[in-house]
């Protein structure tokens, strides 16, 4: 999911079929608009919202496995309607916009990332994510220098400097199924969300970037965290549940592991 710069929705993708995605109020907690993105049997797999808060990607999927449903979805956040339609690969499996908002890259789980140019609309391969899990989740640093990616086949999180391509750090999330992650906006912590393994149990870790290692977890419950956001602020954590289709709310107060 994905949360506006002035923390007043969030936007939450579903993988549940129906290719659509809830707009929920962020003052009530409550779901107040469902955007349709994909006809029968679409699953929407992640999405992206750009810096100005004006347009949220959706990367969407088909449960059917029919050809060529694979595709990136652009919606406008003044009216929440489909703006456009982008066709890649078959099936994505999360966006990510750059702290600049020029570029959405595209992961896949059976082809090569893509990049989109925001202002064109066009796609290109996303050379520079060789080596990188091209199935899982990233999210770029604010300075755009360097992504964190996570993967649910495995336990470690992989950190990329952008330029170069190489990757500089791998940090340990204890043998959990990773499932996504997002970066404060000023740097200096990384969420890590989990379907827990069969270490410490924890579906949510946070990691300082100074160091890059597991500073503590700031909530623990019996369950799974599929997909997360942070507030503008950094004070809250937005953390969905599959298991129990909820959306978790969390005060950011990181303690001892």
């Amino acid at each position: 999911m994905v949360i506006t710069p002035d923390g007043r929705r969030a936007y939450v993708s579903n993988f549940d079929g129906r290719g659509v995605v809830d707009v929920i109020d962020t003052a009530t907690s409550t779901v107040i608009e469902t955007i349709t993105v994909s006809g029968r049997g679409g699953s929407s797999t992640g999405t992206a919202i750009t810096p100005n808060g004006r347009h949220v990607y959706v990367a969407t999927g088909n449960e059917l496995d029919l050809p060529n449903e694979g595709k990136v979805s652009v919606i406008d956040t003044a009216t929440n309607a489909v703006l456009t339609t982008i066709r890649g690969n078959p099936h994505p499996s999360t966006v990510t916009v750059t702290p600049d908002g020029n570029f959405v890259y595209a992961l896949d789980d059976d082809g090569s990332p893509q990049v989109i140019d925001t202002a064109t609309h066009k796609a290109r391969l996303a050379e520079e994510l060789e080596g990188v899990v091209t199935n899982g989740r990233i999210a770029f640093t604010p300075d755009g220098l360097h992504l964190y990616a996570v993967s649910e086949g495995s336990d470690l999180v992989q950190v990329l400097e952008v330029a170069t391509g190489r990757i500089v750090a791998v940090v340990d999330v204890f043998g959990g199924r990773s499932t996504d992650v997002a970066i404060s906006r000023d740097g200096r912590h990384v969420c890590v969300t989990q379907r827990p393994g069969n270490a410490l149990k924890r579906p949510l870790w946070v990691i300082e970037t100074t160091t890059r290692t597991i500073i503590g977890s700031p909530a623990k419950w019996s369950g799974t965290a599929n997909g997360l956001a942070i507030t503008p602020d950094g004070s809250t954590l937005y953390v969905a549940d599959r298991n129990s289709r909820a959306v978790r709310v969390i005060p950011v107060q990181p303690q001892t592991a």
